[in-house]
């Protein structure tokens, strides 16, 4: 009895089943034929498995709506996009690429957490910039010579491949009169420091009884330049900012130490190239202004001195990302800069390669038994980059190797 009522609730369900079927079918004809076909079958669950297998393939896709309410299915939101356009050409000072592996690492990480190449974060060599929106000196007259240049008398234009390949020689003479100037500045510091420091003996001043050094601080040479990190920094930069020149993101930065070599490359890089943006330049018409070294006009009066910090970008996070307005990126900024980051990631040792350095180290220790060696980068290209667009249009446009 238990079993004939079982099998009566079963033949009950299949029934529906197929009543449920048929109703939802759209094409009531072909419905009809199949459910008269199915009577040959004397086991309900055959019948059923016959009709879905008959009917489901006339039914089509459904004609229901995905949204009660507007009937249109709902719409996807746009993910959060770095959308700044950047401009005009940049130098900047690159670390040795055999050195930076962590710190490339923490980059690719944080780009990817806050979106990645779908929030157009796309990645970039670590860089100290040293000018940012400039342009070559007298780029103007070497393209009105050079018989390459064809119809393209334009920087602002797209370069074809002879520009590129003139640009980058003329960019390449540049950064060397970049490294000349730095050593003649570099010797006319020092003899200043000479001068002052032969006038303080002469006027009995004895640097030795009063503990001061009797060594003369002079930047190194630009084979020995570091980047010497310090400390980690989150930097909001909205549109807003700058009179509308932000760059609509949020930034977690590595600041460097402004050591007197660092100060004085980036002083020269300044003379040598026309004014960058933080110095008033940085226009439109790129090709229009000319180096400074040119002529003595006195401009001090049009722009106002912008202190030289110099620090390194690990990414620019889209400000309306998830990950920035939860705080996220903040959050690990500042935990980076509790746990002293940066210091897993530089060298903190001297590199000993020669008999020459073993005897050179050995001697620092003489000097300073308490000698600590702080982390570091070695400076290993002053470069230039086209940094017009967004950060996928960024190209090296010429670079010099300080380490030859």
């Amino acid at each position: 009895a238990n079993l004939a009522r079982r099998s009566s609730v079963l033949d009950q369900l299949h029934t529906c089943q197929v009543s449920c079927l048929i109703s939802h079918t759209t094409n009531s004809v072909i419905a009809a034929f199949a459910y008269n076909r199915s009577s040959r079958f004397t086991d309900n669950r055959a019948r059923v498995q016959y009709l879905i297998t008959s009917i489901m393939p006339s039914c089509g896709p459904s004609t229901t709506p995905s949204s009660p309410i507007s009937g249109e299915p709902p719409t996807k939101t746009s993910p959060a996009k770095f959308m700044h356009i950047f401009s005009g050409l940049s130098v900047w000072l690159e670390p040795d690429p055999a050195q930076t592996q962590l710190l490339t690492q923490e980059m690719k990480f944080l780009s990817e957490q806050c979106g990645g190449t779908d929030a157009n974060m796309f990645e970039f060599v670590p860089h100290c910039t040293l000018l940012y929106n400039t342009c070559l000196p007298d780029w103007d007259e070497v393209k009105s010579v050079d018989e390459t240049a064809g119809e393209n008398s334009s920087v602002a234009t797209s370069f074809g491949e002879s520009d590129r390949i003139l640009q980058k020689q003329w960019g390449e003479r540049v950064l060397q009169k970049c490294v000349q100037e730095y050593y003649i500045q570099r010797q006319t510091h020092y003899l200043a420091k000479l001068d002052r420091f032969n006038d303080d003996a002469m006027n009995g001043f004895n640097q030795k009884t009063t503990g001061e050094s009797t060594e003369l601080d002079t930047p190194f040479d630009l084979k020995n330049l570091k980047l010497k990190p310090t400390s980690h920094y989150y930097f909001p930069y909205p549109k807003t900012a700058d009179g509308g020149k932000g760059f609509g993101c949020c930034i977690s930065l590595l600041i460097l130490d402004t050591t007197p070599e660092l100060a004085l490359l980036h002083e020269v890089v300044k003379c040598v190239f026309p004014p960058d943006e933080r110095h008033g330049g940085g226009k439109s018409n790129e090709s229009t202004q000319k180096s400074k070294l040119d002529h003595n006009d006195d401009t001090s009066g049009e722009t106002h001195a912008v202190e030289f910090r110099p620090h390194m970008a690990l990414g620019y996070a889209p400000e309306n990302h998830e990950r920035v307005k939860s705080g996220w990126l903040e959050e690990r900024t500042l935990r980076m800069q509790e746990e002293k980051r940066y210091v897993q990631w530089a060298p903190s040792k001297p590199e000993i390669d020669s008999h020459h350095d073993v005897i050179d180290y050995n001697r620092m220790k003489l000097n300073d038994a308490s000698l600590s060696h702080e982390p570091s980068w070695d400076a290993k290209y002053l470069s230039l980059w086209s940094t017009k667009g967004t950060l996928k249009d960024w190209y090296p446009v010429a670079k010099i190797d300080l380490r030859e």
